[in-house]
């Protein structure tokens, strides 16, 4: 003999079973629900942000955290650390000390460079490149002549290792040999420098050779104005 239950007993465990199963859902909506972040990798790798501006985890290693594309932000470390920037890469070491320009002396005033008598050496060669470490400007001979002060040689940015204050250069200037002191240069330029001059010829015949010697080291010059 099968017995049934009486349609509102059967009513009631229906809306029971409906009804716990919205306060279930209810519950998890208002506890915000979310899918679970991947963790950031522990050796230390870059993390890549979400590409609609989230923020990304610092990785527990301490790697750098690259910005996100769309421009969110990037979340601290949860121990209170600062994120890391990424260093700019430094500069390549050796570049050589850019040339100076044949510029300066005011209105009227004409300038050249002078050229190595032979081929720039190393230290120690025949003809050194007497640049000072760290120069923005290479050690390069210049001529000017302008009417007030007549015809100028100078070098400057000289290292002062080798071409010291106080060692005597030598200028020869349309046929007129002197000796100038070495002297620490003026800024904006570095190290060592010295300088010469003379009464002016006429444009083009001025012909202007420099000679220092200090010891060990050597730097000839050459140049016409």
């Amino acid at each position: 003999m099968s017995s049934r239950l009486p349609n509102n007993v059967k009513t009631w465990v229906i809306v029971s079973i409906t009804g716990a199963a919205l306060i279930t859902a209810g519950a998890a909506s208002a506890a915000g629900f979310r899918p679970t972040r991947a963790p950031a990798p522990a050796g230390g790798g870059a993390v890549a942000a979400p590409a609609r501006g989230g923020k990304a985890a610092v990785p527990a290693g301490g790697g750098a955290v690259a910005a996100p594309p769309g421009g969110g932000a990037v979340a601290a470390p949860a121990g209170g650390g600062k994120v890391r920037p990424v260093p700019a890469p430094a500069p390549a070491p050796g570049v050589a000390a850019a040339a100076p320009a044949a510029i300066g002396g005011g209105a009227g005033a004409v300038n050249a460079l002078m050229v190595p008598t032979v081929p720039l050496t190393a230290v120690g060669g025949a003809n050194e490149n007497p640049t000072a470490p760290g120069a923005v400007t290479a050690a390069v001979g210049s001529l000017r002549v302008t009417a007030n002060r007549g015809l100028a040689a100078t070098i400057t940015n000289m290292d002062p290792a080798r071409f010291p204050i106080g060692c005597v250069a030598s200028f020869t200037m349309n046929g007129t040999i002197s000796g100038f002191p070495i002297v620490s240069a003026v800024a904006p330029a570095t190290g060592t420098s010295v300088g010469a001059h003379s009464t002016p010829g006429a444009p083009g015949t001025n012909h202007v050779t420099l000679d220092i010697v200090c010891g060990a080291h050597q730097t000839h010059w050459i140049g016409t104005i």
